[in-house]
């Protein structure tokens, strides 16, 4: 007998991550955690009447971000094999370079994309059908956990970048996505003290 997780690939993304294997990795799994935010908060959408409060556009917005971040996750993935493959034939090559800063952009946008979403989730904790308000408590926790992920891949490839410049804009455009994940986390926190 097969279960619901078989025929949408989950069950195999996750034995593929728990392998001996580089790839995928955190960076897929923080992409991934931050598609499931985005699906959830699409469902929230799904199920509520908009009558002008713009929760159908919000949903779209959702609908675009899972499909990015699951873009994101299997970019994630070559931009990694790209950093191992230079790391195993020159450490010291600008080749080397390039790929960590590549493999530093991934998570990036993979941040942007979860952080666009704040006021989406806002708007559905306000406006969404209240049945449901604990889909968007969860949405906007996923969506955080992967901003909070995301920028620990950041941080471990920015730490061999040579260039100061490119670290330091790294990590002002990570700190800036940081504090998304800090409104996130708050909606939650409020979706909690309300039950």
């Amino acid at each position: 007998m097969t279960t619901r997780t078989e025929p949408l690939g989950v069950s195999a993304f996750l034995d593929a991550l728990a392998s001996r294997t580089s790839t995928p990795g955190g960076g897929s799994a923080a992409a991934v955690t931050g598609a499931s935010g985005a699906a959830l908060l699409t469902m929230v959408s799904e199920f509520t009447r908009d009558e002008g409060a713009g929760t159908t556009a919000a949903g779209i917005r959702c609908t675009r971000a899972r499909t990015r971040l699951i873009e994101l996750a299997a970019e994630d993935m070559i931009a990694f094999d790209e950093v191992m493959a230079w790391y195993r034939r020159d450490r010291q090559s600008t080749e080397y370079q390039h790929a960590l800063h590549n493999a530093a952009l991934v998570p990036c946008s993979i941040m942007a994309e979860c952080a666009a979403l704040v006021e989406d989730a806002r708007l559905l904790q306000q406006s969404g059908n209240s049945n449901l308000i604990t889909d968007v408590a969860i949405g906007a926790e996923l969506l955080a956990a992967a901003i909070t992920s995301a920028d620990l891949n950041i941080m471990i490839n920015a730490r061999a970048i040579k260039t100061a410049g490119i670290r330091d804009t790294l990590r002002r455009d990570a700190d800036s996505f940081l504090l998304a994940a800090g409104d996130l986390k708050q909606i939650c926190q409020e979706i909690r003290r309300s039950l």
